[in-house]
């Protein structure tokens, strides 16, 4: 019986779970005076100097990477910030800060609060749609993934952090977790902010140009999947989806490193959103984004 693992998370053997403690060395980059982004290889984040001490946003996704991420910054930290609830997100503050005050949007902090996963430590502070922190102001534009989702506006070095937004590629395959129909009139939304380089929760940090080049590939997937159907296309069937897709997308955008592997899955994943009516709250004012 598999009961080794930490509450939260799946279960797995005690032998298959040295990589939760592993502390790699971690990438730090300076994004501004003030500022830095710091990379696992696989996630990325931020990290800030404020008035009260450093405020570090998310933990890393294993608790070994919470304690590298801790020992990369190297000062002692104030605040933590969950930008939503994923435990890959924010999973670890029990590692990184236990006694920081840790900060949230509301909708976070309930799904936090429920599930009562080792390592997650509950919200202290929350908030419904803009509050400043520091030299940060933290945004929730809308539905993205997640719950609670935030991006977060650093004005002064014109940065934009948002995960679980786009990525410079097109590489989020499954799109599992995502909120379709909200998704662009939120990231929408962050286009309205003043920034010129974007960190993604993933992968490279990206200019604005990029970030915007990612916002009108996830809608023309989102266009061509609904087109799908219009068309009589067996929607039903991966193969007849993923020709379609690739035929309708590969000429504008075939360019984005993992289009071959992965078109397929985001179309077949979108055109089943509208075949099963989507995510019970996306169709909501809650869902729509925040002025």
């Amino acid at each position: 019986m598999l009961t080794d693992g930490p509450r939260g998370r799946f279960t797995l053997p005690a032998e298959r779970l040295a990589f939760l403690y592993e502390e790699p060395e971690l990438q730090v980059d300076e994004l501004g005076e003030g500022l830095w982004t710091i990379y696992d290889g696989q996630y990325r984040t931020v990290f800030a100097d404020s008035d009260d001490g450093v405020i570090a946003w998310d933990t890393l996704s294993t608790p070994g990477r919470a304690r590298a991420y801790r020992a990369a910054i190297e000062r002692p930290i104030s605040t933590v910030v969950y930008s939503n609830d994923h435990l890959d997100r924010s999973g670890w503050c029990s590692e990184l800060a236990p006694d920081a005050e840790r900060v949230a949007h509301e909708w976070c902090a309930r799904v936090v609060a429920l599930r009562g996963a080792d390592g997650q430590l509950p919200v202290t502070r929350t908030f419904s749609a803009r509050e400043g922190l520091g030299p940060a102001v933290l945004h929730f534009p809308g539905l993205t993934s997640a719950s609670g989702n935030i991006a977060t506006l650093f004005p002064r070095q014109r940065v934009l952090y948002a995960p679980e937004t786009v990525l410079p590629n097109a590489r989020y395959s499954m799109l599992p977790d995502w909120h379709i129909t909200a998704f662009s009139a939120s990231l929408r939304a962050l286009l309205e902010l003043d920034f010129d380089t974007v960190v993604p929760g993933r992968y490279g940090v990206m200019t604005r140009e990029q970030f915007a080049e990612g916002v009108a590939f996830l809608e023309a997937v989102d266009a061509a999947a609904q087109h799908a159907f219009a068309e009589s296309v067996a929607v039903w069937l991966f193969d007849a989806m993923e020709a379609y897709v690739k035929e309708q997308l590969a000429e504008t955008w075939g360019h984005l490193d993992g289009f071959d592997e992965h078109i397929g899955i985001m179309g077949f994943r979108i055109a089943h959103h509208y075949l099963t009516g989507g995510w019970s709250t996306e169709d909501t004012p809650a869902a729509l984004p925040q002025a």
